[in-house]
C-alpha cells in the first residue's frame, strides 16, 4: 500500500508540473502601444490624425504597405468577399509607408483616386454611366487609407520594416493576429479564413 502512495505523488507532481507549464506557455495577446500620427509625421488622406490601435466595438484589419504594393489591398479584399465576410463586421485601415517611396502623399492621393474612377469608368462600360456613378463597384472594399511618413507604427508596435504586413487589432487594442507577405491567391485564401474567424467572435 505505502508503494502505491508512492508511486501516485511522483504522477501528480509531474501532472501539477506538466498543467503549469502549459499554461504558462500560453502566450496572451499583446496590448499594442498607441501611436499617433498627425501633421509632417501622416494620419489620414483627408488630414484628420490618425491614432492606433484603433479601438470600437469592432475588429480592425490594418495592412501597413510600401506604396508600390498597393495591388495587395485588392486581392486580399477580393478574398475576402469570396469567403463571404460582410465588410461592415471589421474596419479596415491601410497603412502606408511613404518613407519607402520618392512619391509625396499628394500624388499618391491621386493615383488612388485615378483608379476608384478607372474602375468606375470600366463598370459604366458595361453597367450604363449612370448606376456606376450611382451605386458603384459592388466589389470595392473601402479601405481607410492613412499615411506614415516615419515608420513610427513599425517602430511603436516593433514590426519589420517589409513591404506588406497584415495586423489585426481587436476592440480592446490587443493584436489578435499578424503575418508578413505579398498576397497570392494562396495566402488570400488563409487570411480570409483567419479574418472570418476574427469576424465570426467579434474580436472576442
Amino acid at each position: 500500500m505505502i508503494r502505491k502512495y508512492h508511486l501516485r505523488i511522483p504522477v501528480l507532481l509531474a501532472g501539477c508540473m506538466m498543467a503549469g507549464s502549459l499554461s504558462a506557455q500560453a502566450p496572451a495577446r499583446p496590448a499594442l502601444p498607441v501611436v499617433t500620427l498627425r501633421g509632417d509625421q501622416g494620419g489620414f488622406a483627408d488630414g484628420r490624425p490618425w491614432t492606433g490601435p484603433p479601438k470600437g466595438s469592432i475588429p480592425t484589419v490594418v495592412a501597413i504597405l510600401h506604396p508600390d504594393r498597393e495591388e495587395h489591398l485588392d486581392r486580399l479584399a477580393a478574398a475576402c468577399a469570396r469567403a463571404g465576410i460582410p465588410r461592415t463586421d471589421l474596419a479596415w485601415h491601410a497603412i502606408y509607408l511613404t518613407k519607402a517611396s520618392w512619391m509625396p502623399d499628394r500624388l499618391l492621393q491621386l493615383g488612388h483616386w485615378v483608379r476608384k474612377m478607372s474602375a468606375t469608368l470600366q463598370e459604366a462600360r458595361t453597367d450604363g454611366i449612370v448606376q456606376a456613378f450611382l451605386t458603384g463597384r459592388p466589389d470595392q472594399w473601402a479601405w481607410e487609407t492613412v499615411y506614415d511618413r516615419e515608420n513610427l507604427v513599425l517602430r511603436r508596435w516593433q514590426l519589420d520594416d517589409v513591404p506588406f504586413q497584415i495586423v489585426v487589432v481587436g476592440p480592446d487594442g490587443r493584436m489578435m493576429d499578424h503575418k508578413s507577405g505579398d498576397i497570392s491567391t494562396r495566402t488570400g485564401q488563409e487570411w480570409a479564413a483567419r479574418i472570418l474567424a476574427v469576424s465570426a467572435r467579434k474580436g472576442g
